[in-house]
Formats: C-alpha cells, structure tokens, sequence
C-alpha cells in the first residue's frame, strides 16, 4: 500500500562492535552467536521450587458486593467477540438485576470454594493481599524494591535462580531507575548497576513520576512515521471510508498502544487531539466530516 518495497542490505555488528555487511561474515556472525546462545554448560545448581515469602499488607480481600458485580458489568466493552460460552457483554449487561444477583451468587460460591484464590495464584508474584514484587514478560523482568539493600539481595536472587535453569542475567541491560526520594545505588556483585530517568518496559516508556509527556512524544513519533509511509494511499483515488479503515487499522493502534495505562491530562488530550486533526486533513477531510469523525471515535 505505501509504494515500492526496497531491499534492506543485511548487517549485523560484531562482538567489538563494528559492523559486518559482507553477506559470509554476516551469517558466521550469526552462527557463532547462536552457538554461543545454545551450547550453555548444565546448571551448577539444580532448580528447586520453594514457597515464597511476602509481606502481608492491609487489603480487603472479603467476598465481593452486588455493586462491585454491577460496576464490573458496566466496565465491559461493546462489540467484542463472544467466549466460549458465547455470551456478549451486550447480553449481560440486558439482563439486568437478575443476572447481576445470579453472577454475585455464582462468585460467591466460587469464593467460598476457593477456587477464585487459586486462579488468582497462578499469576506470578501475586497471592491474595500481598505485595506486588515482580513484573515478567518472557525474558523481561522488572523488580520492585522499597529500597537499595532489598533491590540488590532481589538481584542476586534472580541471578542465582536464573543460573539453576541455564538462564544468565545481563549485566550490561540491567539498569535502575528511583520513584521519588529513594536513591539507586544498586549494587551487582562488585559493581554498580547503571542509574536511569526512564525506561522501556514492553513497548511503553517508564518514568519515575508517572509523566506520559515523553511516552506521549515517542508514540506520535512513531505514529507519524506510519502515517507518512502511507502517504501514497493517502494520495490515491479511493474512497474516504476505505481511507479511514485502514487509518483506524494501522494509524490510531500505533498511536494509542499501551493508552490503557496512561494518566492523561486535558493538555495530553489536545495533542492527540491535534496529530488526528492532521492526518485527517491530509486525507480530504472536510471540517463537517472530520467532526463527524470525532464524534464516532
């Protein structure tokens, strides 16, 4: 849809960090470095899974109320597919009194069965009323300390858990960011581990005040860039409608990843606000139009 595909030539950097491009020193780069990656020595240490201590904080975590189930109802979205049950959000939230006072009854006899207690333990380092300590996602982790002796002995125990199944913790990618008045002079062993303003947690860009200012910059940036690679499509005689499917497909995604998390403000509203105003111009969008837009997004 955006032109002409060019060929990219490949590259690769070497382990002193210049870079290859000649096609048989790429592919002996890759096959040393997979070689390296996948023929690891055995675990000098065997895994063993022990029971984890938390620290008991003060949380509600009593049967729910009729009002938590209609709030709960009310929250889900329109228009989306149907489990396996087949029943969509639209149905339930029809059905009134009486499927809220049937949902409550059925949770609390989930509760009181304890099977909610156990679905809720599967999630990793979460149990019912306790501190949320660790965040993963593949082979990204990110701990949570109150302050810099935990967050070193949390390392080291991620790097000796680690070690028990093969798995080694990248010293040169570990960094560490303070939220508000607490210092980060974490030590790794002997050395220190790098202090950050920011980081890149799954796409999202972490702050220490909670600020989407930055996160905001980046995914206009990027959001701009995909909507400036279909500009041909832009340019091309087809329908309004067919521009703005692909728009809402492939522009606002790009836009608004992550948007679930973000604490915006009336001045955060306005950019989105504007970059929309102006990718909705260059595609021929009448002022009528354009409101007309707005008020269905």
């Amino acid at each position: 849809m955006n032109g002409k595909s060019t060929s990219q030539p490949m590259s690769v950097k070497s382990k002193e960090g210049n870079m290859l491009t000649v096609k048989d020193q790429v592919k002996d780069r890759w096959r040393a470095h997979f070689c390296e990656l996948l023929n690891r020595p055995a675990p000098a240490r065997r895994y063993h899974p022990s029971q984890q201590m938390w620290e008991q904080l003060d949380i509600d975590t009593s049967e729910s109320s009729e009002e938590e189930v209609e709030k709960a109802i009310n929250k889900l979205k329109n228009n989306k597919s149907a489990g396996t049950d087949s029943v969509t959000a639209e149905l339930i939230k029809c059905g009134g009194q009486p499927t809220r006072a049937r949902f409550h009854s059925l949770l609390l006899k989930i509760w009181q069965e304890e099977q909610m207690k156990k679905r809720v333990r599967t999630l990793r380092g979460i149990e019912d009323g306790w501190k949320l300590s660790d965040l993963d996602f593949a082979d990204d982790v990110a701990l949570i300390e109150p302050d810099e002796e935990k967050s070193a002995a949390a390392l080291t125990r991620l790097r000796g858990a680690g070690e028990e199944v093969g798995l080694v913790v990248s010293a040169e990618k570990t960094k560490v960011m303070p939220i508000g008045e607490t210092s980060a002079c974490v030590k790794d062993g002997e050395s220190t581990t790098d202090k950050v303003e920011k980081f890149n947690y799954l796409g999202s860009t972490v702050t220490p005040i909670n600020s989407i200012d930055t996160e905001l910059n980046i995914r206009t940036g990027i959001a701009a860039n995909a909507f400036k690679n279909l500009r041909n499509t832009w340019r091309a005689k087809i329908s309004l409608k067919i521009k703005m499917r692909i728009y809402t497909a492939v522009v606002i995604p790009t836009l608004l990843y992550a948007s679930e998390t973000w604490a915006t403000t009336r001045k955060h509203e306005q950019r989105l606000d504007a970059f929309d105003s102006r990718c909705l111009r260059i595609m021929n969008y009448s002022e009528d139009q354009m409101v007309g837009t707005k008020a269905q997004q």
